[in-house]
């Protein structure tokens, strides 16, 4: 089914030759090796290297047998046309990436962390990685009851760190070494009674008393209004001149919803902008901040985003001087009125003592976690701040332990309950929730579109149930009946599959479009960004495509190609890489061929299109094939609505993706076809 496109559009003129191993990393101690999806990669690779997820790579120790077998092995995963892999080539490649190796290329994301015990040893946690693991069974370590959890016999402290370096590269900025002793049964205890937390989070409860819940609800939300302390700098109003309100509000071209978020953010020290996505809370968060002071702002974003803040400054403000950050070692320019700068590089502002008197937060979901870098690095970024502006889309309510962190880095008072009390006050019940957004309701403003009257022409969704032909049956039966090397191994192939499997249908809806209309198309895989956008070639339709393969260059002129070229019709990108902080209005249609694993992230990739600036009318597709996990994942998208939207939308939170992911491995089985099904499927096609 996927290869019933014309072989012309494989030609090799038409097509460049690719790599199986399309980016080789080097720290100097470890090898990353990212690879093209397959299904054989992971029993190909079983106990020579090691996923992980940050990079999206596989990693083995540099110079040691296991990557050298690795590299034998690795030509035994079948290449697709016009895809090559050579041992030789890769390992030269290597030698090439170990020449400059970046040190913290790993380490500054394995989330290490040191927890010293009242009885002389340590807990440590971290993301899994070979040399982590024999540093620690060197110095007697042993593993605990969490996956990422290592008992640390008692020792003196630079015995373990100094292992953790010399072995792992551990050390500085990668290795967090928690600044209280704990006591390790009550560490333990955290862990079990809140399952949901990570190590971290478990152990800031392990540290703190909890609050007695007494009274009914009324004395229980008195003592709430009692309770006066703060994190920081406290949360305080402040006041809003009406004339440059006025005045600004016209400059910027303002829509009035707009106007009331600018003065919403601008009359509070610190706020949560949460309005649903493509209500404009950039250019809200700008106009509050030119309200507050004429001091340097600083903007915190994804790396996506960068040039995308950069612009809509200069279109509100033009001629206004603003730095983008680049590097770490990038100085601040202080006759910069804005600094833009990514999660990833703010650990080198911090480093220079950069601290700056207006900051906004953008995507403020991703600083969920007190102990991570990121939200360590953005607290003392955020240390001299007299005004914060935290902005996102997706809110972070999913478990009302996220929001803990962003109120305590607002100077809010409920940021300085202990995080035990907090959780017990507000978590287990929909009521509790729902006082809680009434206790946050002067410090953050959620509004929906239908709340502000924004109109926009028309946005239809469909959700069209795709009947498999015999042949296509075949071919998704034949996926799931090979070897896996577990189930979730197979629910990711057969998620691929089901996304190439829908070329024929997308082909022929296309075919039926408007001839100068553009089309957005979201995939889940890289290999299927690739088919798809070989598909609209063939179609006549010239596109560009965005992955995580992409430098930023190169992500920036496709974007830019798409919502300004209008020779360029078609946009193929994957929804981790343009699934967020990009403008992608020019589209008419959207197509949405691989579920995300939550609504707020199917939402997210929508918007891009659905929001402020589009002119016409916007079809969203969201196809799926009948008898595959498409139907069990679309219902448990749906029935996670209901409960997110108790206070506010959900973010993608890692603990409810992998719920999902688990709901979806227990049904497989069910949900497919048993093998003498297969094995006659096979016969019949």
């Amino acid at each position: 089914m996927t290869m019933s496109l014309p072989n012309s559009h494989r030609s090799a003129e038409a097509e460049p030759t690719a790599r199986l191993v399309h980016r080789v990393m080097h720290d100097g101690r470890r090898v990353g090796l990212s690879i093209r999806f397959h299904p054989e990669t992971g029993p190909t690779l079983r106990g020579l290297a090691t996923w992980f997820p940050p990079l999206a790579c596989w990693i083995s120790p540099a110079g040691s047998p296991a990557l050298r077998e690795a590299l034998r092995r690795l030509k035994n995963i079948p290449t697709r046309p016009h895809e090559h892999y050579s041992a030789r080539e890769t390992y030269e490649r290597i030698l090439q990436a170990g020449s400059a190796p970046d040190p913290a290329l790993f380490t500054t994301r394995l989330s290490a962390r040191i927890f010293v015990l009242d009885n002389g040893g340590y807990v440590f946690e971290s993301g899994y990685d070979g040399l982590t693991a024999h540093a620690l069974q060197g110095i007697g370590a042993k593993r605990g009851r969490q996956k990422r959890m290592w008992l640390i016999p008692p020792q003196p402290l630079p015995a373990v760190t100094d292992a953790l370096k010399r072995i792992a590269g551990l050390y500085g900025e990668a290795l967090y070494v928690h600044p209280e002793t704990l006591n390790l049964e009550r560490l333990l205890s955290a862990v079990d009674k809140h399952p949901t937390l990570s190590l971290a989070d478990a152990a800031l409860v392990a540290t703190q008393p909890v609050l007695q819940m007494t009274g009914s609800a009324d004395s229980q939300a008195r003592e709430l209004d009692e309770l006066d302390l703060a994190i920081g700098c406290p949360f305080k109003r402040l006041e809003v001149d009406q004339d440059s309100l006025s005045d600004v509000s016209k400059a910027m071209s303002l829509d009035p919803h707009q106007v009331t978020a600018a003065e919403f953010c601008a009359s509070r020290s610190s706020s949560l902008l949460a309005d649903k996505m493509g209500l404009g809370k950039t250019r809200s968060s700008i106009a509050a901040s030119e309200l507050v002071s004429d001091a340097q702002t600083c903007v915190v974003t994804i790396g996506t985003a960068q040039t995308s803040w950069a612009k809509k400054i200069l279109e509100v403000l033009p001629g206004c001087a603003v730095q983008v950050i680049n590097n770490l070692s990038q100085k601040v320019t202080l006759t910069a009125r804005y600094v833009v700068v990514s999660y990833e590089l703010l650990s080198g502002l911090v480093a220079q003592g950069y601290r700056p008197k207006k900051i906004i937060i953008d995507e403020a979901h991703r600083i969920k976690e007190m102990v991570a870098q990121r939200t360590q690095h953005t607290f003392q970024l955020s240390e001299s701040a007299e005004w914060a502006c935290l902005l996102t889309g997706t809110p972070v309510l999913n478990r009302p332990d996220e929001l803990h962190t962003l109120l305590r880095l607002s100077g809010h008072r409920l940021g300085a309950m202990p995080l035990a009390s907090f959780i017990q006050k507000f978590s287990g019940h929909s009521v509790l929730r729902e006082r809680l957004a009434h206790a946050i309701s002067d410090w953050c403003l959620r509004r929906t579109r239908e709340d502000v009257g924004q109109q926009l022409p028309e946005r239809r969704d469909f959700v069209p149930v795709v009947d498999l032909t015999p042949a296509a049956y075949a071919e998704y039966a034949e996926a799931y009946a090979k070897s896996y090397s577990s189930t979730f191994a197979r629910m990711h192939a057969l998620r691929l599959k089901a996304e190439m499997l829908k070329i024929d249908w997308v082909a022929s809806t296309l075919r039926a479009i408007g001839q100068h209309e553009k089309v957005l198309i979201f995939c889940e895989y890289v290999p299927s960004v690739e088919e798809y956008t070989a598909l609209l070639k063939v179609l006549g339709i010239r596109a560009v495509s965005v992955t995580g393969d992409d430098s930023k260059a190169t992500r920036d002129r496709s974007i830019h190609a798409f919502q300004n070229d209008p020779r360029v019709r078609g946009l193929v990108a994957t929804s981790a890489v343009a699934g967020e902080s990009i403008d992608l209005f020019a589209a008419r249609y959207v197509f949405v061929l691989g579920l995300p694993w939550t609504d707020g992230q199917l939402e997210q990739s929508i918007c891009r299109a659905d929001r402020r600036g589009r002119q016409h009318e916007l079809d969203v597709y969201i196809p799926l094939l009948a008898g595959t996990l498409d139907t069990p994942h679309w219902q448990l998208i749906l029935s996670k609505r209901r409960l997110a939207e108790e206070v506010l939308v959900g973010a993608a939170d890692p603990a409810e993706i992998e719920q999902i992911q688990k709901e979806l491995a227990s049904t497989l089985e069910a949900q497919l076809p048993s093998r003498e099904e297969i094995q006659l499927s096979l016969c019949v096609a």
